[in-house]
This record gives C-alpha cells, sequence and structure tokens, in this order.
C-alpha cells in the first residue's frame, strides 16, 4: 500500500461533502508519526478550489478520516457538513457517522438524515427556533424518521452510531443542537473547559442495561444479546426492539466563551478525554481548524486506538 497522509477537508464547501464515499473511504496513514507525506487522493487538487470560501454559519471547519490500516481492513465512517444549512447562512449541520456490521448504514445516513431535518425543520415554520423544546422533539423526530428509513434501505444486521450538531443564529441569538446515538461524542470548549454535549449509549451503563432486560433482552460479556456493544444507534432492525434509534439531544445558547467544537467518532475518544482534546485543540488554536483536526486524529493513532478514526474540528 501506498503511504499517505490522513484525508483532511477544510471550508464550507457543500459539494465537498456530497460524496462520502471520496472523503472517508479507506485513507491510510502507514506512519503516524510523521505528516509530511503528500496526500495520494485524486480528489486533494480539487478541495483547494472548492473551499477557498470562507464559511459563514461558523468561522472555520476541517474534518481528518483514517481507516486506520493496522487494526481495521475497511472503513466504515462517513460524515457529513452543510454549511449554510437548509438555505440559511447562519446554520451549520455537522455529523459524524460510525458504522458496524459494514459502512452501507453510515453511508445512507449521512446522504439522508440532514434532509430528513430539513424537512423537518420546514414543516414547523419560521418562528421554529424561537422555541428551543420544539428543535428538540425535530430532532428527535428526525432521528426515528431516518432509523425507519433504514429499515427498507440496508441489511437488517447493519448500522452506526450517529453524532449531529446544528449551529444556528448570529450575534446574542446564536444556538447549538446536539443529538446522537450510540458512543460518538460531540464537545464543547467554553471559555477553556470542555462541555460534553452527548450521551454515551453502552450495555455498561445500567440504565440502558435494564431498558434492554425489562424489553426481554440481556447482556452478556458486555454486548447486547451478545453480539453488539451499543444500546442505541441508527438501523440494527434485527434487534430493534432493544437497540432503539432514540436519540439523547442537548441544547446550549451559545455566548463568546464558546469557542471550539470536537465532533468525533469513538476512535478519538478511546484514547483521548475531552478536557485533554480541548487542550489539544486551544494548544494549536493559530492553525486552520482542517490542520487541527489532522494533527488531532495523528495523536490518535500515536496513543493507541485501533478503531476507524473521523475527526471535525469547528471553530465557532
Amino acid at each position: 500500500m501506498s503511504e499517505q497522509e490522513p484525508q483532511t477537508e477544510a471550508g464550507p464547501s457543500k459539494d465537498s461533502t456530497e460524496n462520502n464515499e471520496k472523503q472517508s473511504d479507506v485513507v491510510e496513514l502507514r506512519n503516524p508519526k510523521t505528516e509530511a507525506a503528500k496526500v495520494d487522493n485524486k480528489d486533494a487538487k480539487e478541495e483547494k478550489a472548492e473551499h477557498d470560501a470562507p464559511p459563514t454559519s461558523v468561522q472555520d471547519f476541517g474534518v481528518c478520516a483514517d481507516q486506520n490500516w493496522k487494526f481495521r481492513r475497511r472503513m466504515e465512517d462517513a460524515h457529513r457538513i452543510e454549511d449554510g444549512f437548509n438555505g440559511d447562512p447562519s446554520f451549520g449541520f455537522f455529523a459524524v457517522y460510525d458504522g458496524h456490521g459494514g459502512k452501507e448504514a453510515a453511508n445512507f445516513a449521512s446522504e439522508n438524515l440532514h434532509k430528513v431535518l430539513a424537512e423537518e425543520i420546514n414543516k414547523e415554520g419560521a418562528d421554529l427556533f424561537s422555541n428551543s423544546e420544539k428543535v428538540i422533539e425535530v430532532m428527535k423526530r428526525t432521528y426515528l424518521a431516518t432509523d425507519e428509513k433504514l429499515k427498507t434501505s440496508v441489511p437488517t444486521h447493519h448500522g452506526c452510531t450517529s453524532v449531529t450538531v446544528l449551529v444556528t443564529g448570529t450575534g446574542d441569538n446564536r444556538q447549538l443542537f446536539a443529538a446522537n446515538v450510540g458512543d460518538a461524542r460531540a464537545v464543547l470548549c467554553r471559555d477553556g473547559k470542555a462541555i460534553r454535549l452527548t450521551e454515551e449509549h453502552k450495555a455498561s451503563d445500567q440504565v440502558e442495561a435494564k431498558r434492554i432486560t425489562d424489553a426481554g433482552g440481556f447482556i452478556i460479556h458486555g454486548r447486547v444479546n451478545g453480539q453488539i456493544i451499543i444500546t442505541r444507534s441508527l438501523g440494527d432492525h434485527l434487534m430493534k426492539e432493544f437497540i432503539i434509534g432514540d436519540p439523547f439531544t442537548h441544547y446550549e445558547k451559545l455566548t463568546d466563551k464558546d469557542t471550539w467544537l470536537i465532533v468525533a467518532c469513538d476512535g478519538l475518544w478511546d484514547v483521548v478525554e475531552d478536557q485533554p482534546a480541548v487542550d489539544f485543540v486551544l494548544e494549536h488554536a493559530t492553525l486552520s481548524a482542517s490542520e487541527i483536526s489532522k494533527k488531532l486524529l495523528v495523536k490518535a493513532l500515536q496513543d493507541g486506538t485501533t478503531d476507524n478514526l473521523s475527526i471535525m474540528v469547528i471553530k465557532l
């Protein structure tokens, strides 16, 4: 295999996120201690032109993805960035999907969940974002509707974790809405401190374990019915009575103390805790978000992660 840099994306282009096969498929890093290799990617020349325009919903964003070939035979992550989401330049949508059983569920979610969200938002009317509780309900409906679509779109044993963040508004009216199923995570940097915006859904969690046993399932070796560690996901319809698609949701009113956002799959969080990740971003804050996401990915590889990696860094 040829030596490659982790794949990076920077800037706001909607076109740059249209094809997750291009952006997060089988990207290798043979030596995580060096970042000097050239990107061996047919799309690399296109990215510079795509990202010349500055973002409108946030100050900057970048995403870096890597297969982690030493431990993983295939890339099962996907991601989606929509700057100017749903036609509003102040809206930004950021999502990471981590597949299991195959990448079909992650790909489907990355291509469809944001579209379902836009449809649900448009049903509610222009004053929706004056009521944060209604927006949270829209996020929940979006997850459940996408989960239902997956039932007939991918094999029933395929699924994915999901973490999505919607940033809206300008000035004093900026808001953040987060939702997740599974163990992908979003972490906000507020005045230098890490604030976790998501909740991990694993069989080791007592509340989740009780929900599953109450439904007639069982936990063995830290897995649902001895098979899957996570207890909530999109897909997995073969075990849907236990592994549900109802997301955890979170709302924050943003201020000027909220400076950075990290959105990533568990490949990062398995080896880097929330505050050290925020500290790392702040340490490299003079760099672009794309460069920071790349460095954070290299750190995760050096720290011994054994999973696929997809890491977004957003400067708010």
